[in-house]
């Protein structure tokens, strides 16, 4: 009898020898200074496979094939670097897949540098304007060195302007080499003004001509003696723009003064002006020319008009006391003995009223001396009128601030406001149109105040003094700090506030020194709040009360010797 007994060969996992697969980038730079060069360290990552066998456990041989744990792995996609001055020729290396039989992957990209500009601007300093806005100098590779050549043509540049009349403030040094910034332009300025140099200018002449001419009779308005020249000569020095070749400012010769120039005596007539006085001349004093007339048979009457405005006269009155106003003069002829009449020159028009007038100015004899004209007067000062302009409103605010506790720095109270208004009267003068004297009108008075009690507090002060604002002030502000009330006094705390109330005496005595010398109100004050300060917190609201009549007074007469001091002061500057 045969039996069978049936068997297979035991199959057994063992894992096999790993195998590892890499990828490498690397990043080289491939123009530009640093050719050759890594542009960072490569990137290099390495996977690893791990195959497991089927061994048949009667022969140890290898059955079938391998499996892999994993099977494949994808690579992702790498982004290239980004690096300033460069661009790679590859923007990102692309993912892949590998398996346990791909071969080892290395690749490479490369960077490129870009182009850079060295730019230049010339600015004008002297027209505060651009002449040249960021103009190409060179361009070359980021990192490479600048070449002699740029360096030459920059100067090139800057030599050109000195050619053209220009003088270099500054100009910046030229980078040795050109950076790795894309976006913004390596620029150098160069600051520029324009040169100047001086030359004689061209002379000016100004003649002084004076005719003498009959101004009646049968040669009337002929010749009556050869006139009188004189030619007056300036030179001038310019400084001349080098650049554009203008003349940016010309300095003349000095002023010159004319002489006195007597009118010539002819027999039988009279010049209706005996001399031409002493004038000023300067290059653009205009030709001067005037006539002197001389009148035969006929005699002469010269009204002349003085300006004596600012002097206290109103008799007596000479011509040396004034001014004589050239147009309002006025010449009459006629015949010797006979009667004439004259309207005087409209005067007020011009501003002016009358002091007082010779009588002969408006009418009377023309005399029988045929050597001198008669002269008469009429004396002048300015005209005024009041004009009343814009007001002035001054303010003055007490603030009550808690100067210690919880609420330290916080209002006591709403402050108080007081504003004074003061409304200006000019005087004009109506000939020349200056303001001569200013009136103000308003009460600038503050009278004396009570500070607000707030209870568990002590202000630094139990009455605000009186002053007296103006219209020349700035708004005015000051400040009352209440402290919180101290705990019950003791022998101790008697003993210190005596000694304190002694300091206080001294500095009231100080401040009353003061006060004699003309020191403002406001000082008295500080002893009106120092002598507050020291007063004992025993609650007695009589004594508080007499205190506060008593620094009123005190106050009233701080104000009242302000008020005066301030009369005086302002009496004193109106003299």
């Amino acid at each position: 009898q045969n039996y069978y007994v049936y068997l297979t060969h035991a199959m057994k996992q063992v894992a096999g020898k790993p195998v590892k697969v890499s990828r490498t980038i690397n990043y080289i730079y491939r123009t530009g200074s640093k050719a050759g060069q890594p542009v960072v360290p490569k990137d290099k990552i390495v996977k690893v496979f791990i195959p497991t066998y089927m061994i048949d456990q009667v022969t140890k041989q290898t059955v079938g094939t391998p499996t892999w744990s994993p099977d494949k792995i994808e690579l992702e996609q790498v982004s290239s670097p980004s690096i300033a001055g460069y661009t790679p020729d590859k923007q990102f290396v692309e993912g892949a897949f590998i398996t346990p039989t791909s071969d080892d992957i290395e690749e490479t990209v490369y960077y490129d540098a870009e182009i850079q500009n060295v730019t230049y601007t010339i600015i004008d300093n002297t027209e505060d304007k651009v002449l040249v806005a960021d103009e190409v100098l060179t361009r070359g590779e980021s990192g490479t060195n600048l070449t002699v050549t740029s360096l030459q043509e920059y100067q090139q540049i800057i030599e050109a302007y000195r050619q053209k009349g220009y003088e270099i403030v500054k100009h910046d040094i030229l980078p040795a080499s050109f950076d790795s910034d894309s976006t913004v332009d390596q620029n150098v300025q160069i600051r520029v003004v324009h040169g100047m140099f001086t030359r004689a200018g061209a002379d000016k002449q100004v003649t002084q001509t004076i005719n003498y001419v009959y101004g009646n009779g049968p040669a009337k308005a002929m010749p009556a003696a050869p006139s009188y020249t004189k030619t007056y000569i300036f030179t001038s020095e310019e400084t001349v723009d080098k650049v554009t070749g203008k003349v940016v400012r010309t300095v003349w010769s000095p002023v010159q003064s004319t002489s006195v120039v007597e009118s010539p005596s002819i027999t039988g007539y009279v010049a209706d002006k005996s001399e031409v006085s002493a004038v000023q001349v300067k290059y653009d004093t205009a030709d001067m020319e005037e006539t002197i007339s001389y009148y035969a048979g006929e005699q002469l009457v010269n009204i002349h008009y003085i300006d004596i405005n600012g002097k206290d006269i109103t008799t007596d009155i000479l011509p040396s006391d004034g001014t004589e106003i050239a147009q309002f003069a006025q010449h009459l002829t006629g015949e010797a003995g006979a009667d004439y009449t004259n309207q005087l020159s409209d005067y007020l028009v011009a501003g002016y009223e009358l002091v007082y007038a010779q009588k002969e100015a408006t009418a009377g004899t023309f005399d029988e001396d045929p050597g001198k004209g008669q002269d008469y007067y009429v004396y002048l000062k300015h005209g005024t009128e009041t004009l009343v302009g814009t007001s002035v409103t001054i303010k003055d605010t007490i603030n009550y601030i808690y100067g210690n506790g919880p609420h330290v720095g916080e209002p006591v109270v709403t402050a108080s406001v007081i504003t004074r208004t003061f409304i200006p009267t000019y005087t004009v003068d109506k000939v020349t149109g200056e303001t001569i004297g200013t009136i103000w009108s308003g009460d600038g008075t503050i009278d004396p105040s009570v500070v607000p009690t707030i209870a568990g507090y002590t202000p630094d002060r139990l009455v605000i003094a009186g002053r007296v604002l103006t219209p020349d002030m700035q708004d005015q502000s000051q400040t009352v700090y209440y402290t919180m009330t101290e705990e019950p006094t003791t022998p101790d705390k008697v003993v210190e506030r005596s000694a304190r109330r002694t300091h206080v005496e001294k500095q009231a005595e100080k401040r009353s020194a003061s006060f004699e010398t003309g020191q403002k109100y406001d000082e008295m004050q500080i002893v009106s709040r120092e002598v507050v300060e020291e007063l004992p917190q025993t609650g007695d609201e009589k004594d508080k009360a007499s205190l506060i009549l008593g620094l009123g007074l005190l106050s009233g007469a701080t104000l009242l010797g302000t008020t005066e001091l301030g009369q005086k002061r302002r009496k004193k500057k109106r003299d």
